[in-house]
């Protein structure tokens, strides 16, 4: 299941456009697993990685927990919001990919960090962590 799991979040990321009635763009750059300095030279992307996974035997089955960390920056002149608008696209993401799973598996946000550089260009910069939970056969993935 989580490779299924993983692949709906992704997908739901790169769905993170205006066009889609999300409030900024980002979805247009995505990438998995990748430092997303201040630097950075595009407009704007997100870079996700499932950090950590605990799995715990719960009678005959085991609960995954998917420690998902997402990293979103965009430049601009309104920091403030655009930080609001990039966490609510992404905490809506991650929720249209636990509904789009379907049963079995669902997302909680856990902490939104933002940050902001104001040296130069402007840029706001949210990490957001998530627990994705579901349940598998005794020792599967």
């Amino acid at each position: 299941m989580r490779l299924p799991i993983l692949t709906e979040v992704a997908v739901q990321l790169a769905q993170i456009l205006q066009a889609n009635g999300f409030l900024t763009n980002l979805g247009e750059h995505l990438y998995y697993w990748r430092d997303l300095p201040f630097e950075y030279g595009e407009d704007g992307a997100i870079s996700w990685a499932d950090a950590e996974t605990t799995i715990t035997q719960i009678g005959g089955a085991d609960e995954h927990r998917i420690n998902l960390e997402i990293t979103a920056i965009s430049f601009t002149d309104d920091p403030l919001t655009m930080g609001c608008s990039i966490a609510a696209d992404l905490v809506q993401a991650i929720g249209n990919a636990a509904t789009a799973f379907g049963q079995g598996l669902s997302a909680s946000p856990m902490t939104l960090t933002t940050v902001v550089e104001t040296k130069g260009k402007t840029a706001v910069r949210i990490v957001a962590e998530f627990i994705l939970t579901y349940r598998s056969g005794r020792y599967e993935i």
